[in-house]
């Protein structure tokens, strides 16, 4: 029998940090989608393929950073209620910062 381990809860995401909304492409296609804060999924925008060049510039005339469409997309796909969904974990090219 495995002993089981007592980790301490992991710390809630502060969703403030997040625009209510962003643009990001799809992880198997590559279209441009819609991803809505909170919100598991996403949402199609009938755009078919833009482009990282083009889905970067909507999003910084929406004042939406990289770090910020990257927590997005992890929450979109994970969830909202863990840290990976927290812009603070990444870095200004939206990669994972190492911990």
């Amino acid at each position: 029998m495995k002993a089981k381990r007592n980790s301490p809860p992991l710390p809630k995401p502060d969703l403030s940090k997040l625009p209510e909304l962003c643009y990001g492409a799809h992880i198997t296609t590559g279209e441009t989608i819609v991803i809505k804060r909170g919100e598991k999924g996403y949402h199609d925008t009938g755009y078919g393929v833009q482009g990282e060049e083009a889905i970067n510039s909507i999003n910084q005339r929406m004042g939406v950073t990289r770090q910020q469409r990257a927590a997005m997309e992890f929450g979109s796909i994970i969830g909202f209620d863990v840290p990976g969904c927290d812009p603070d974990y990444y870095g200004a090219d939206g990669k994972r910062l190492a911990r």
